[in-house]
């Protein structure tokens, strides 16, 4: 029955990913692709595409930063608890990237993937064609922005020598 239930959070996770891709995919795809006229002179998306695709894109990203941040104090905690019975006083080891990365699910792994994929896209579609991109497009694009600052702020912070 755990192993039923551990596929079923796995599967509704991969859906949500899946969906937010879409979505996301195929609103990126309209931009791009969209040529003024004066009749139209901006892309036209009904409300519901974009209140799903925001609910998706801060889904993700929330969902993705606190699994990050959930990985990170995992290693911490275990590193420290590896260096309070090694010894009295051992500081812990610095925590790494990698030791980040082997934390983080692989469900959160690609999560986070098609987070940055998808944020980096919208981005330069943002940038490239700004003339007929939405409002929502660079509300995303910002966003994304700063989750990528976010993460390799958090990056550069766990790979630093002192650990600290």
């Amino acid at each position: 029955m755990e192993w039923t239930k551990n596929q079923l959070v796995a599967i509704i996770g991969a859906v949500l990913v899946l969906v937010f891709v879409i979505v996301w995919g195929v609103l990126i795809w309209e931009v791009w692709r969209f040529t003024p006229t004066e009749e139209v002179p901006l892309p036209v998306f009904g409300e519901g595409a974009v209140l799903i695709a925001g609910l998706l894109a801060t889904t993700i990203g929330s969902l993705t930063s606190a699994s990050l941040g959930f990985s990170i104090a995992e290693v911490k905690a275990n590193a420290q608890a590896n260096a309070t019975q090694s010894g009295a006083g051992e500081t812990p080891p610095p925590v790494t990237a990698a030791a980040i990365g082997q934390a983080v699910g692989a469900g959160a792994a690609w999560a986070v993937i098609a987070y940055l994929a998808v944020g980096v896209a919208v981005l330069f579609v943002f940038l490239l064609r700004e003339a007929v991109a939405p409002e929502f497009f660079s509300a995303f694009a910002l966003s994304a922005v700063g989750w990528i600052l976010g993460g390799g702020s958090v990056a550069l912070r766990s790979t630093s020598p002192s650990g600290q």
